[in-house]
């Protein structure tokens, strides 16, 4: 007899960073499942090359959230004579968590599985017709008894998981099936996507149309393929989404989940601007290239603008004598560079005082950009320069910058740890070193841009909590995802960061829908450092999809409903008794006959009363209308043994009729 087949359908995105497997064909003991010797209750032959997958069809769609939902449905199709037992391992999207699955063969109605607490590792427990349980690798293990030959048999699954923010766009990734792994008779369909969106839409890098299913090709290397959402513009700078989720009364994790609009600021309309060069000897005919590679780059994003120079040595001259339109001041520096013949002394104390008076009257946004190489004479002490600047108008934006003497790339650095950093102290602007500029690269416009509207967020703390990774800033269509675990979780979160010099914070109020979400992403990335098994039990239970403490079952082939969809959804009431918590699922092992209900065999009032309520997972066996066997399969508890009981008392009807069954 051949062994179940198992197919592994994607590379894998392991977020524990364990070693991948892949296309496993081995038996079901062999992948290590939790539910050890499964299939031995009903080992059916495999023939590997006649089971194919006919289609492969997935639907996303991106919530106001940012959480996406993945529906995912494949056929397969049995080619044998005899019926096929397969175990399927499914790679999920990234991040995700399969929060629902439905089968069906043929044209008959969906059964439709049942979320419950997974059975211990080891444990001999009898298959259901359907299990969906995860691997060390975190991928979807889906367990299916029996595929009906010549039927197809349809697998339906819905995922959830997070959107990745880049570059202002929100990016889902879809895994791809690893096909240097894959045995020679497997065969599997190319996916084909369909997105819900009122944004453009691009799918590996290619324009698509939302509704519009585009057929990936299966047998491309990569291992994902990414599909990009184009998102309705942030009003503002930034917005935020924060929600918590409890794990005990000890801990509870918290989730933020920030996102900074593509466009932090606007160019200066008609700016008016003063560049103060330091032409000291100290500074060398390098640093004066430097100076004015710089103020080049930086007048090619404002064009508009009207400008004037100051080159300072023992006092500050005027270098062109009036402000002049950015477009001619690239031909006035290269016919007056005797402007800028070194000298003694570096007067910045004159160059500011100067700057102030051509700035008084001018019209319109102004900025001081004043570049020194720090030699200054100790007399200039540098509180007596920042009660100089204190005389300019508050509108008026100041930048110091450091240039260095090479002919390194061209870079833009921030350093408030600076001597001369407080100069630049309420005056909007940043202290910078930058390098290059002297040689007229290409990039010195993009990088020259940081000075003239602010690009990222610096300077980001968040209130009780520490970033991870030294992050320290976000730039324009950038996001953060933070996860923070403490005794107990805020309502609130706020984080803060500078704008060039300007302080800006954002306060995120916890939204109960988000922290309805919240758990479910935390699973998905596996966020649970610092939790015991039993917190991440309680986070599985919130998170309310297949993680390593929960699973999916479908029992019964063609009753709609078993004592075990009855009793462990949390929303069927006993009479006179609350609700029940999570009981085994055991389907039945050699009968065809729908499986009876239980339920009316037994009164659990009595057992509620008495003890505190508690998950609780029985196996119940009967010969005939005989029960012969209660087993606790879970945790034990008060509640569990008293419900023991309580079927050992109970009596079963003639609808009873198998022979041998296992509830």
């Amino acid at each position: 007899m051949a062994p179940p087949l198992a197919l592994d359908l994607g590379p894998s995105q392991n977020r524990r960073m364990l070693p991948p497997r892949r296309w496993l064909i081995s038996g079901v003991i062999g992948l290590g499942l939790p539910f050890a010797g499964l299939a031995t209750a009903r080992t059916l032959p495999t023939i590997h090359a006649t089971l194919v997958e006919k289609s492969h069809a997935v639907e996303v769609t991106l919530g106001a959230d940012n959480v996406a939902t993945w529906t995912i449905r494949r056929d397969f199709i049995n080619g044998a004579t005899t019926p096929d037992t397969a175990t399927f391992i499914f790679e999920l999207p990234d991040g995700g968590v399969m929060t629902s699955l439905r089968v069906r063969e043929g044209t008959q109605p969906w059964r439709t599985a049942t979320l419950a607490a997974s059975a211990p590792k080891g444990s001999r427990i009898d298959a259901p017709t359907v299990t969906v349980t995860l691997d060390d690798a975190w991928r979807a293990i889906v367990f299916v008894d029996s595929i009906t030959p010549s039927l197809t048999t349809t697998l339906e699954y819905t995922v959830v998981g997070p959107a990745q923010y880049v570059d202002g766009r929100d990016w889902l990734i879809y895994p791809r099936a690893d096909h240097d792994d894959l045995e020679d008779d497997v065969v599997v369909a190319a996916p084909a996507i369909t997105v819900r969106s009122t944004q453009a839409i691009t799918i590996d890098g290619k324009p698509a149309s939302a509704g519009v299913p585009v057929v990936i090709d299966p047998r491309e290397r990569s291992n994902t393929f990414e599909i990009g959402l184009d998102r309705a513009p942030i009003r503002g700078t930034w917005i935020g989404r924060f929600g918590r989720a409890i794990a005990s009364n000890r801990h509870a994790l918290a989730r933020l989940e920030i996102d900074v609009t593509t466009r932090l600021s606007t160019l200066p309309v008609r700016a008016q601007i003063v560049f103060a060069v330091d032409a000291s000897y100290s500074m060398t005919t390098a640093g004066i290239a430097a100076q004015l590679g710089l103020i080049r780059a930086y007048l090619t994003h404002v064009p508009d603008a009207e400008v004037e120079i100051l080159a300072y040595r023992r006092t500050a001259q005027r270098v062109f004598g009036s402000f002049l339109p950015a477009k001619e001041v690239a031909a006035r520096l290269a016919a007056d560079s005797a402007a800028f013949a070194l000298g003694n002394g570096s007067a910045l104390d004159d160059a500011i005082a100067q700057a102030i008076t051509l700035l008084a009257d001018r019209q319109g946004p102004r900025r001081l950009v004043l570049a020194t190489d720090t030699q200054l004479r100790s007399s200039l002490a540098t509180p007596a320069l920042v009660k100089q600047l204190a005389a300019l108008p508050r509108d008026v934006i100041v930048h110091v910058v450091e240039p260095a003497r090479d002919d390194r790339p061209p870079t833009i650095t921030r350093a408030d740890d600076a001597t001369l950093a407080k100069l630049v102290d309420g005056h909007h602007g940043i202290y910078a070193r930058t390098t290059g500029f002297g040689s007229e690269r290409p990039t010195d416009a993009a990088i020259a841009l940081a000075l003239v509207r602010p690009l990222r967020i610096e300077r980001l703390t968040l209130v009780g909590a520490k970033l991870e990774d030294g992050r320290t800033s976000l730039g324009e269509g950038e996001g953060l995802r933070v996860v923070t675990l403490g005794a107990t979780a805020p309502t609130s979160a706020t984080i803060s960061g500078k704008l060039w010099n300007d302080s800006i914070r954002l306060d995120v109020a916890a939204t109960r829908a988000f922290d309805q979400r919240t758990a479910t992403l935390l699973w998905g990335a596996y966020d649970l450092a610092g939790l015991t098994k039993d917190e991440e039990k309680s986070l599985a239970a919130l998170a309310k999809g297949v993680t390593d403490h929960t699973s999916l079952f479908v029992v019964g082939r063609t009753t709609p409903r078993s004592f075990y969809d009855m009793v462990s959804t949390g929303g069927r009431r006993f009479p006179g008794g609350g609700r029940r918590s999570a009981v085994a699922t055991i389907t039945t092992i050699s009968s065809s006959l729908p499986p009876p209900d239980l339920h009316g065999l037994v009164d659990g009032r009595a057992c509620y009363a008495a003890h505190p309520r508690a998950a609780v997972e029985l196996a119940v066996e009967l010969t005939g209308d005989e029960i012969v066997d209660v087993t606790i399969i879970g945790t034990e508890s008060p509640l569990a043994d008293c419900l023991v009981e309580t079927f050992w008392s109970a009596r079963a009807t003639s609808t009873f009729r198998t022979a041998h069954v296992v509830y």
